[in-house]
């Protein structure tokens, strides 16, 4: 599988070929040998030159939210057969529900309702499976319809909040 990934403003390629439970991975040409060791809904452990990393993903819009021994990432994936179908539905507006990759506990609510927000701007913090992530904007606009507060617990796929025009 091949796509494009973008990490704060640097463009990445990368290609990933499986062989069971070993990956090759190469970024923009580089090789990169990974073994799995376990794998769950958005939990990885992998071995990369002898060194084990613990990997949890939230899925986002357009992407991911990835902590790495506690350094986050938000990793944009760009998938040229999904890209120009994204850029138009971006484009468009209309409203865009945020909801919960996993259940969890909302941590803290950074927005308030009517609230306009630029997009990337934090607007919950989830913890799930003690570990805190942030989800983001997926597109500028006004918060409407948010559905939660601190302290409650949610379920995967639940909706937190719209962000709309």
């Amino acid at each position: 599988m091949k796509f494009q990934a973008r990490i704060r403003d640097h463009l990445y390629t990368v290609e990933v070929n499986r062989d069971r439970q070993r990956f090759t991975v190469l970024i923009d040409g580089a090789p990169h040998e990974l073994d799995l060791v376990f794998s769950d809904a958005s939990h990885d452990v992998v071995l990369l030159n002898n060194a084990c990393y613990d990997v949890v993903s939230v899925a986002q819009p357009g992407g991911y939210h990835v902590n790495v021994f506690n350094r986050f990432f938000d990793v944009e994936v760009l998938d040229p057969r999904t890209r120009v179908h994204g850029e138009v539905e971006s484009a468009a507006g209309g409203d865009r529900p945020v909801k919960a990759a996993m259940p969890g506990r909302i941590v803290k609510v950074l927005v308030a309702d009517g609230q306009t927000v630029a997009a990337g701007a934090g607007l919950v913090v989830l913890e799930a499976m003690k570990m805190q992530n942030e989800l983001r904007a997926p597109r500028a606009g006004r918060v409407r319809q948010l559905a939660v507060c601190a302290g409650q617990t949610v379920e995967a796929g639940q909706t937190l909040l719209v962000v709309g025009d």
